[in-house]
């Protein structure tokens, strides 16, 4: 890759950071929305250390749909890191096309 070629992000890595750590992929991306992404970090890191420092022990009545939720949340943030990377790539793109075709002219 050239010192002038525009740097692409890969859409599969900033889903795989969303459903991993949600927020990170939008970090990864780090076009938008900064501080959202680090608002879901900060909560995900509380759900998370709140998971395992109370584990339930029995099944309570929500919990299908406390899973369901969360699983539907994911899903959605997984689509829209991954719009942004569609995004950014393409104006990377048109923008690495326009410095070319400057310096060439």
């Amino acid at each position: 890759m050239t010192q002038g070629t525009p740097r692409r992000k890969r859409g599969w890595l900033a889903i795989l950071f969303n459903i991993f750590v949600p927020g990170l992929g939008y970090l990864y991306v780090g076009e938008k929305r900064q501080w959202f992404s680090i608002g879901i970090l900060i909560s995900s890191v509380i759900a998370w250390t709140a998971i395992v420092a109370f584990p339930i022990t029995q099944p309570q009545p929500g919990d299908t749909l406390y899973g369901l939720s969360g699983l539907v949340i994911l899903i959605t943030l997984a689509y829209d890191v991954y719009q942004d990377v569609k995004a950014f790539n393409q104006r990377q793109e048109k923008a690495g096309a326009t410095g070319t075709a400057g310096a060439t002219a």
